[in-house]
């Protein structure tokens, strides 16, 4: 829905100010949606990342706003989805990359900078 409503803004021009607000509106609504939604299988983290891929790809308008929060959320919700299948695969201490990329979600970029 994300892709067809940024798609929308951009075949359909020309369109009256109030159109594109609304249909801008409603892509940010679905996008910001999409990063705070649960993530509890593969299939959702991979949405996501197609997500994220296109927002990338399709920079105009003010995307790029939205490609950050997309970024973190994917990272937040990778690095927590991994971490949770190591430890109901039986391991009581997870060492990964992931632990750190969680701190991206608390805002901790320093202490990701300083490492």
């Amino acid at each position: 829905m994300a892709e067809q409503l940024q798609a929308s803004m951009v075949e359909l021009q020309p369109m009256p100010d109030e159109a594109m607000n609304s249909i801008s509106d409603a892509h940010t609504a679905v996008v910001e949606a999409l990063a705070a939604a649960p993530v509890t299988k593969s299939s959702e983290l991979a949405d996501k990342l197609r997500v994220l891929a296109y927002l990338v790809e399709g920079d105009e308008g003010g995307a790029l706003v939205l490609e950050t929060v997309m970024l973190q959320a994917v990272l937040h919700d990778l690095g927590a989805y991994r971490i949770r299948e190591a430890i109901a695969c039986g391991f009581g201490f997870v060492e990964t990359i992931y632990g750190d990329l969680l701190k991206l979600r608390a805002d901790e970029y320093a202490q990701l900078e300083a490492a």
